[in-house]
């Protein structure tokens, strides 16, 4: 919670005070409040009028209440959706997170040719978690349960804990936290853990464990020399805990699945998983009487008996698996959530999912990520709860291959109806400036080959230029074989093959611009938004403070290019990240940029609607770059800032430093806040 007027959260040991008429705003004193009173009095007016009018039906209608009186009142939506948010910013996250609804919020129903669905039976506003805490799969702070443990990627198995999914600090800094410390592994063992709490909580470990040895000593040619994949993990424990409990079992067999669509290199791939699972179990199994060795001959009947049940089991898998992604929308494990499974496609969500992460910590133990759907958008009675399995902003040839491939449905939504507005998201223009024709897109009926998998083609209706399908594919190719190539080699020390990367970034980026409008083209949008990644991960490896201003300047000149585009494109949890991210670069420049460090503050509070405040990694990171600059305009004498941030020791700095694992404070500060702010050397 922050002040309506200058959105600073309260003084320390200080409580924000409400606006006594509409309950609505809060403040830190009377000056404050006078301040945002101009553009606060018309909500003020309707609230209080509102209210008033309510109390006025409650009281002509005072025997009805007395009746009624020995029951509890059933808050409205609009009362829920302000209890999750107007809470002290002095309180936990706990304390915001034990808020339940009193009652549901959608009910879910079922429609021919589009299963199951949830529906809104109250109005909702943004910020809601519509999801219902009755049920058995969501619990009382509306957070989804995984069927199974969920399993992390393979690339992220040495860097992140297999249970609770935070990331392994490599350091035990003196002044962190002992409950936070790494939690010492063998580099060869297949799981790791961020500490002995999450190590005795994960269940799982010691049998995959077990069977991954096994294996390694086998040398099996299914697995040719590599680790168990992740699918095969989460298909064990599915099986797995299937023999354990008949309620898992039947959760999973309630699950949609289309098999009648699969390809023969699909159905190939899922009955290979598959086998790959049931030698996994079967060496999983410490005698023959245990829940493994039923887990393995399940799995083998499956393979053996009737192929098709094998497909349905991946099937069921793929069409409702969720992937478990930070803040950032970066994916780092898998996981089934059967309450959030329900909730249908559309390209134009009114609500989003988050992964609230559950690391140890004083007085609390470790958990396995859940998820969280809050919506983005007001909601009426009787509107769909929609999230999005794609990337709603890309064109449409790009979001029906994902959901086709992912998903086995095809996109009808007005959106992808829609032809005029995804020419417009796809945003080509002729490559001859001379030329004043309009681009258009060649008909479907005139290449009746076209499938799901192939782009469609577009020409200039003046020239006839039609070389766009070709030039789009290979610069896209580009910029994901760059983002490939970092993600693996990882931004090491090699300042060379770095800038080498950013040179071919920016090269595609400017052959982007000259067949796509820099307004409203989405290739536009993601080339800029990848150059800008690269500017923050590659930031770090520069020493010289020239070089790192140029970076964060140039970047910045590449923001305000794309702009339009980006803010036509990104979804809302793009572009806040986005404003986060250019927030940062501003203050990097310059620290007394009071409208930058403002941008900063409305991210983190964006953010925080959606992810734990406490555990998140993005988070953690705005209030880093908060604590620091709000110091340094403290130090310069700047208001408004002194008002709150009066209390930071001057040590404040500092300590943050150290508990980040810079130990080089005092002999350059500049390299420390570009080590803290933009990525740390592992």
């Amino acid at each position: 919670m922050s002040c309506s007027a200058c959105g600073l959260p309260p003084v320390l040991n200080q409580s924000l005070q409400r606006c006594s008429r509409c309950k609505s705003a809060w403040y830190h004193d009377i000056e404050c409040q006078k301040q945002h009173y101009p553009k606060h009095k018309a909500q003020c007016r309707r609230i209080s009028h509102a209210s008033f009018a309510s109390l006025l039906v409650a009281t002509a209608d005072k025997s009805t209440v007395a009746a009624k009186s020995s029951s509890p009142r059933r808050a409205t939506p609009q009362e829920e959706c302000d209890s999750s948010i107007e809470i002290d910013s002095n309180s936990s996250a706990e304390t915001k997170s034990e808020i339940s609804y009193k009652h549901p919020l959608v009910e879910c129903k079922v429609h021919d040719g589009k299963g199951r669905s949830l529906i809104a039976i109250s109005d909702m506003y943004i910020g809601c978690h519509p999801l219902d805490p009755s049920s058995s799969d969501v619990n009382t702070k509306g957070w989804c349960r995984p069927l199974v443990p969920p399993v992390l990627l393979e690339s992220e198995r040495i860097s992140r804990c297999a249970y609770c999914f935070q990331k392994i600090q490599p350091t035990n800094p003196p002044n962190r936290d002992k409950s936070l410390r790494s939690f010492t592994m063998p580099a060869h063992r297949f799981h790791q853990h961020c500490s002995k709490q999450c190590q005795e909580k994960d269940k799982d470990h010691v049998v995959e464990e077990y069977a991954v040895r096994i294996l390694d000593q086998l040398k099996l040619p299914e697995f040719k020399g590599l680790q168990p994949s992740s699918a095969v993990i989460l298909c064990s424990r599915i099986l797995r805990d299937s023999v354990k409990s008949s309620s898992i079992s039947m959760k999973f067999e309630e699950l949609c699945f289309n098999i009648n669509d699969l390809s023969q290199e699909e159905k190939d791939h899922h009955l290979k998983v598959m086998i790959q699972c049931s030698l996994f179990l079967r060496y999983a199994r410490s005698n023959i009487n245990d829940k493994n060795h039923q887990a393995y001959e399940r799995a083998c009947s499956m393979i053996q008996t009737d192929p098709t049940l094998a497909y349905k089991f991946m099937s069921r898998i793929m069409m409702n698996g969720f992937t478990i992604s930070t803040l950032e929308q970066i994916g780092i494990g898998i996981g089934l959530y059967p309450a959030a499974s329900m909730i249908n496609h559309s390209c134009r969500p009114n609500a989003l999912q988050s992964f609230w992460f559950f690391p140890p910590r004083d007085r609390e133990e470790p958990n396995s990520p859940m998820l969280q759907i809050t919506t983005c958008q007001r909601v009426k009675a009787g509107d769909e709860i929609t999230i999005s399995y794609c990337d709603g902003a890309a064109p449409r040839h790009i979001r029906r291959k994902e959901l086709w491939d992912g998903y086995k449905f095809d996109c009808y939504c007005t959106w992808c109806n829609d032809i005029e507005s995804d020419l417009s998201v796809v945003g080509l223009k002729c490559p001859d400036a001379a030329c004043s024709g309009r681009v258009v897109r060649v008909p479907d009926e005139a290449i009746p080959s076209l499938s799901r998998s192939e782009q469609p083609r577009f020409k200039c209706d003046s020239c006839g230029y039609s070389r766009y399908t070709e030039t789009l594919a290979e610069l896209t190719q580009n910029v994901k074989n760059i983002e490939a190539t970092m993600k693996q080699e990882g931004y090491g020390s090699d300042i060379v093959n770095v800038n080498k990367c950013g040179m071919h970034l920016h090269r595609n980026y400017e052959s982007f611009k000259k067949i796509c409008n820099t307004q409203y083209s989405w290739y536009v949008a993601w080339s800029a938004d990848a150059i800008v990644n690269w500017s923050i991960n590659s930031l770090r490896l520069y020493e010289d403070e020239k070089t790192q201003e140029e970076i964060c300047t140039r970047a910045l000149r590449l923001i305000d290019d794309s702009r339009p585009a980006m803010r036509f494109c990104f979804n809302h949890l793009k572009w806040r990240m986005l404003q986060g991210i250019e927030a940062k670069l501003r203050l990097f420049v310059n620290c007394k940029d009071i409208d930058a460090f403002n941008l900063l503050w409305d991210a983190r509070r964006y953010f925080s609607l959606f992810v734990d405040p406490d555990s998140d990694e993005v988070l953690s990171s705005l209030d880093g770059s908060i604590d620091y600059y709000s110091y340094i305009n403290v130090c310069c004498g700047l208001d408004p800032l002194e008002k709150y941030f009066a209390h930071l020791a001057p040590n404040k700095v500092r300590t943050i430093w150290i508990m980040n694992g810079c130990k080089d404070y005092n002999t350059d500060p500049k390299k420390n806040m570009v080590s803290f702010l933009y990525g740390q050397e592992e």
